[in-house]
């Protein structure tokens, strides 16, 4: 009995022994023989790159945060990373790099770890840093020469293909979309390599905008804009994002985030303040479309667009007094009616005077000179109109309404002399056009000119007016 229980104690102090005893086959390396160990296989020839990568893994994971260790992890992942051509595993390898970089950043500045681990940090940091600067402009400036043979080559290809010849079509839009995806991998690798770079982001906002993605590119842009939001092309990005996406609102927030960033760049922030103005526009604000506007005009006079845009809100303004005379007329109310008259006629002149100013800048803008000419003999003033509507049938000699604004304006003038080109020119573009045959018959005969009026007279009977 006593020998059984001898066996038993036996066997009790061999179970409670065994992890020491396992522990002591499979003793702990130190961190030096396990680093050399790693560094005498990387410089084999040909290098043992899994071999190593195992000696330093085993470092990290039996000795924690080995600044060493975390150098050479990251040159073996780098070299995985350019010997591989799969873009979306070189990524990966790129992922854990930075990662490696980012530990030993970490390591190097940690008061955890031994002096003595630390005393090449300052050599491994160097060297880490320029490999990480390295990589990361050799991918970005991949990524850039794809999006730039993007805007080169591939989208006017796809749209210079006709829809009829649809192989051809799908063959473009396909080297197209290769292209946008290898733009937006080499992006990634570079964001992966310095994640706080904020122009990878940028370039894959700029990538997604290509392709009409603008949701994406807009959620990219403001992804950059809150990593530099000192970068006043950011804010402007993001600005006319929402532009894209009709997001007026939005826009105008962002575009009054840009102002103070470019106070000194005195181009730029004029167009901003007109951007800001055009999206007020949009919303139908009309009153803070013009205030923007009279900004422009005040740092420059010379934006036609802005005198253009006061001019219409002006014209706009007596269109409104106008109908309050109508109003205060059919409620038999003589001094409002005159009142509002008078107001009305003061804001024409004000409007003449705005669009005026714009014509005068830019000569051959025909909103500005239709606008203008049509102000010009609202309010009487047919000499003004006149040469507006002249300059309009220039630039467009097929539009029948400008020459018969141009007849107009010289029948109010009694120059029927001058009045009968621009009517003919009427009727040559639109046949049909009975009330102009019937002036040009009462200006023929006024004139003497009987063949004519016997032709515009059988024109009138033969159209039956």
């Amino acid at each position: 009995m006593k020998f059984w229980k001898i066996i038993l104690v036996t066997i009790l102090v061999l179970a409670m022994a065994l992890p020491v005893l396992a522990d002591r086959r499979q003793p702990k390396v130190d961190a030096k023989a396990l680093l050399a160990s790693g560094r005498i296989a990387l410089n084999s020839d040909p290098p043992r790159y899994e071999e190593a990568l195992e000696y330093f893994n085993r470092t990290l994971t039996d000795h924690g945060m080995v600044p060493e260790a975390y150098y050479y992890k990251q040159v073996i992942l780098a070299e995985y990373a350019v010997r591989e051509y799969d873009l979306a595993k070189k990524l990966e390898f790129f992922t854990q790099m930075g990662s490696c970089h980012d530990s030993l950043v970490m390591a190097c500045n940690s008061d955890a770890v031994k002096k003595n681990l630390k005393s090449d940090c300052g050599d491994f940091l160097g060297i880490s840093d320029s490999l990480k600067l390295g990589y990361w402009r050799e991918n970005y400036n991949d990524a850039v020469k794809t999006l730039q043979r993007i805007d080169d080559e591939l989208a006017p290809n796809v749209n210079n293909t006709p829809e009829s010849d649809s192989v051809a079509r799908a063959e473009a839009q396909a080297a197209l979309m290769a292209a946008a995806d290898s733009s937006r991998a080499y992006f990634k690798i570079a964001l992966a390599v310095d994640p706080v770079n904020y122009r990878p982001v940028e370039g894959l906002a700029l990538v997604f905008d290509r392709m009409g993605q603008y949701d994406s590119s807009l959620a990219y842009f403001k992804k950059a804009a809150e990593v530099a939001p000192e970068e006043s092309n950011l804010i402007q990005s993001v600005a006319y994002s929402y532009i894209q996406n009709r997001d007026w609102e939005n826009a105008i927030v962002y575009f009054k985030q840009l102002l103070p960033l470019i106070q000194d760049q005195t181009e730029l922030q004029v167009n901003t303040l007109f951007n800001v103005a055009i999206c007020f526009n949009n919303l139908k604000s009309f009153d803070s479309s013009y205030i923007y506007n009279m900004q422009v005009l005040a740092i420059d006079s010379m934006q036609s667009d802005a005198w253009l845009d006061v001019g219409q809100y002006h014209l706009t303004q007596a269109q409104k007094y106008s109908d309050s005379v109508k109003y205060f007329k059919q409620a038999n109310n003589k001094n409002e009616a005159d009142r509002y008259e008078a107001v009305k006629n003061r804001t024409l002149d004000t409007c003449a005077f705005y669009l005026n100013q714009a014509v005068l800048l830019a000569p051959g803008n025909k909103v500005a000179l239709e606008m203008g000419g049509t102000v010009d003999m609202i309010s009487g003033n047919f000499e003004g109109a006149a040469g507006k509507f002249m300059k309009l049938t220039e630039l467009e000699p097929n539009n029948k309404d400008f020459w018969l604004n141009l007849g107009d304006c010289y029948v109010q003038m009694q120059q029927f002399d001058k009045a009968m080109e621009p009517y003919e020119k009427v009727v040559e573009l639109a046949p049909g056009n009975c009330d102009v045959w019937k002036t040009l018959e009462s200006i023929y005969r006024t004139k003497n000119l009987t063949d004519k009026a016997t032709k515009a007279a059988a024109k009138i009977k033969e159209l039956g007016c």
